[in-house]
């Protein structure tokens, strides 16, 4: 995943605007709401990997124990399965361009619009 193209906000033609040069979010200029940029990192602050694979392992463990004769093709997807678990992608930077209008917000991830309430974050 490429980093967003980040949403530059500025005034024009009677709008506050965010535009990321593809998509713009506009909003008129004598509204009393505001136009901002939201921005963080997607996958930070997740668990450990340890605190899922453990489980894994343990379960693999069990199976190789009453079952020695595990096909090793069945034992190498295993494994991958775990490997996949304990190297989680790396952190993705996010950018949503956002406007507020009375308690109502409607963000922009340049691709997807989300209209609420509620005070999203990346």
């Amino acid at each position: 995943m490429s980093d967003p193209v980040p949403f530059e906000l500025l005034e024009q033609d009677g709008y506050r605007v965010a535009t990321n040069g593809t998509r713009s979010l506009l909003m008129p200029l004598d509204e009393p709401g505001r136009v901002f940029r939201r921005r963080g990192l997607k996958g930070v602050g997740m668990a450990a990997p340890g605190a899922a694979v453990l489980p894994m392992l343990n379960g693999l463990a069990g199976d190789l124990v009453t079952r020695l004769d595990m096909p090793p093709a069945e034992l190498a997807a295993r494994l991958a399965e775990i490997a996949a678990v304990a190297s989680p992608p790396p952190p993705q930077p996010v950018e949503w361009a956002v406007a507020e209008l009375d308690g109502v917000r409607v963000y922009l991830d340049g691709e997807t619009v989300v209209v609420t309430r509620k005070d999203l974050m990346p």
